[in-house]
């Protein structure tokens, strides 16, 4: 067993990352921007975490799947408007025990096998992620995170088996 880490909480809409992947994403809510700023001030971690329902402008714990995947803010760019461009890489995943206030607790999970090295993972472009209509979406968010949590499946195994979703395999 793990100990219990507190991280800043990033809730993902339309998107489930993995470890290993590195992928660009836009930062615009209030909270989320907390999140980012927080992290950055510390070691730069965040807990990324996939909303169940990405209309939910909100998000609160029962919102959230309970597994997500612990990252590091690779690169940061302040944008106009008060948004933030944000580069990030997963590195374990981690099981959410508690959401306190704009962070979580957070077990990290231990893979036998390990994860694969940056240079193994493919990365999608953010539109293989998006389908362009909610339900599609969801779905899609839904079965990609059920790959994330298996833990029958290998770091390499969840990859693959992630490709071959986002390849319409």
């Amino acid at each position: 067993m793990n100990p219990t880490i507190r991280l800043p909480l990033l809730p993902l809409r339309d998107i489930v990352v993995f470890p290993s992947m590195t992928i660009p994403l836009l930062v615009g809510r209030a909270k989320s921007l907390k999140a980012c700023e927080d992290a950055l001030g510390q070691d730069g971690r965040i807990l990324l975490v996939a909303q169940r329902n990405s209309a939910v402008e909100a998000p609160s714990s029962g919102d959230l799947y309970g597994i997500g995947v612990i990252a590091i803010l690779v690169q940061h760019l302040s944008l106009p408007e008060g948004r933030m461009k944000l580069l990030v890489r997963g590195e374990r995943r981690a099981t959410i025990t508690d959401v306190v206030d704009d962070a979580v607790l957070a077990e990290p999970l231990d893979d036998a096998a390990g994860e694969l090295p940056p240079t193994g993972v493919p990365s999608f472009a953010l539109a293989d992620w998006q389908t362009g209509d909610h339900v599609g979406s969801r779905n899609r968010v839904a079965e990609l995170q059920r790959i994330l949590e298996d833990d029958t499946l290998s770091a390499a195994e969840r990859v693959s088996a992630a490709t071959g979703l986002m390849r319409g395999g």
